[in-house]
């Protein structure tokens, strides 16, 4: 019986793969790029090229921008009839970022500064390197996706 059960499993999660193959495969190419580019930042803040400063800007921007699409948020609500009336609420509910929130690994390493910035030149060659292949092989991944939709 277990070689039964176990049998239907796999073939239920190949039956899923195949209904969700565009979404598996698009999913992990984005996500591949995102993850890429987030070690690259990641060392480039440890190796102290990216500093507080640069990130508590980024976080600045950010929190205007929040701030203006919950605005437009809660003048759509109000103009749609779906304010409640408690004008203190936020449709985000987002808190206002900033770089001492980050954990103490997303700041400059001391010890291993330069094996930091060495890992993030060659992070960011890869990030390149992964992108063009992605955006070069862009048709030749859908047609692949076709195939298996078939």
């Amino acid at each position: 019986s277990g070689i039964g059960v176990s049998t239907g499993f796999g073939l239920l999660y190949i039956f899923s793969l195949w209904c969700c193959v565009n979404v598996v495969v698009w999913a992990t190419v984005v996500l591949s790029i995102c993850m890429s580019l987030a070690l690259t930042i990641f060392c480039y803040i440890r190796a102290g090229i990216i500093t507080t400063d640069v990130l508590d800007g980024f976080f600045a921007s950010f929190n205007d921008f929040l701030s203006n699409a919950e605005d437009t948020l809660n003048d759509a609500a109000e103009w749609l009839d779906l304010d409640d009336g408690d004008n203190n609420t936020s449709l985000l509910g987002i808190n206002p970022f900033n770089s001492s929130a980050l954990p103490d690994s997303f700041t400059q390493s001391l010890e291993y500064t330069t094996e930091f910035r060495f890992a993030a030149y060659v992070a960011t060659g890869l990030t390149i390197f992964i992108s063009v292949v992605v955006f070069s092989l862009f048709e030749r991944i859908a047609r692949a996706i076709e195939i298996f939709e078939v």
